[in-house]
């Protein structure tokens, strides 16, 4: 128990006696090393900000072409768009020229029906007069050579006999 009470001592007057130096000595040494690793630390952040810079950059030149891209896709599309509106503007106009022509035609038919049920008309009231017991032989003739076959040569009061509106030459009819 001596000897641990002896060395305890020697212990502490080993550390009491020694000089103060060392410790400043480990502290310089402590500050280089903190130094150091400041600086290696600054200049890890130097690089990572200048590449944050530099991907900055490349994301800007990114966003300007594809804006460039954008607007030139964007004026591909405007001149599809006014390609389609031409093309269907012309084959709208022809569908409409096909329409007045059909239109047209149509007209011609019932002109053409109008005429048909005209001379039908006529027919029966030829008939009715050629039957009529009230008019002689010689007035049935006088008529038949005046209008032979043609409606707009009937005499006056036959050619009325048929709204004014609906007569139509006999010449302008082509069957």
């Amino acid at each position: 128990m001596k000897k641990i009470k002896i060395l305890q001592l020697f212990t502490v007057g080993i550390l009491v006696f020694t000089p103060v130096t060392n410790i400043y000595g480990q502290l310089a040494i402590a500050q280089i090393i903190q130094a150091g690793i400041k600086r290696v630390i600054k200049a890890v952040d130097l690089r990572i900000q200048r590449m944050q810079n530099q991907t900055i950059w490349l994301q800007n030149a990114q966003k300007e072409i594809e804006n460039s891209l954008s607007k030139l896709r964007l004026k591909e599309i405007g001149e599809w768009s006014e390609r389609q509106k031409e093309l269907y503007s012309n084959y709208y106009k022809e569908l409409n020229k096909v329409k007045s022509v059909i239109r047209y035609y149509h007209k011609i038919t019932q002109m053409a029906d109008l005429q048909k049920s005209i001379l039908q008309e006529y027919r029966i009231a030829w008939n009715s007069f050629a039957e009529e017991p009230l008019f002689n032989v010689s007035e049935k003739s006088i008529h038949s050579t005046s209008s032979s076959r043609d409606p707009s040569r009937l005499p006056g009061e036959f050619r009325f006999v048929i709204p004014h509106s609906r007569i139509i030459p006999y010449s302008n009819v082509r069957c």
